[in-house]
């Protein structure tokens, strides 16, 4: 997995510091570049002003949780926001049905092993339609656009992302 990833952007949304540094140590060591942000609101700036290619979510977050973090992304920017997975210890039938329902397109449920979240970031890589073009908005823009790549360059890399 190391070769296909290098380069991928993440952003981890977890309020649990010692969960945050072990996500992003085990995902840094697959190849991937992260960011953290532990809280809804700091990871929603985070998504709207950095580029990520796949935000990996807390549902149980301080100030606004990741399923309304989620919903504001999906609202704001439709297809052109990064695909999002849900981790979390909710994990009632209905917990994941809003998950989904909110602009999910994985669930884990914690405690998860090690591989897990790197394989899930890689999986939702490969099977993430992504749109053919993407572009920032404006400066003058009230809302900057979330960066995913081009379906060509996913293509040609499974999933290499152009860092900024």
């Amino acid at each position: 997995m190391r070769d296909t990833m290098s380069g991928m952007r993440i952003l981890v949304v977890e309020d649990d510091k010692r969960l945050a540094a072990a996500l992003q140590r085990g995902l840094e060591a697959e190849g991937f570049a992260v960011d953290v942000a532990s809280t809804g609101t700091d990871g929603h700036w985070m998504a709207t002003t950095m580029d990520h290619d796949l935000i990996i979510l807390d549902i149980m977050l301080p100030g606004i949780d990741g399923f309304e973090t989620c919903r504001r992304l999906k609202r704001d920017y439709g297809d052109k926001c990064a695909p999002v997975i849900f981790i979390t210890a909710k994990s009632e039938s209905d917990d994941v049905v809003e998950g989904l329902g909110a602009g999910g397109v994985d669930y884990l449920p914690k405690p998860f092993k090690p591989k897990e979240v790197p394989r899930a970031s890689a999986r939702t890589c490969k099977t993430s339609s992504l749109p053919s073009s993407r572009s920032r908005s404006s400066p003058s823009s009230a809302k900057p656009t979330p960066r995913r790549t081009s379906s060509s360059a996913c293509a040609r890399t499974t999933c290499a992302i152009r860092s900024r």
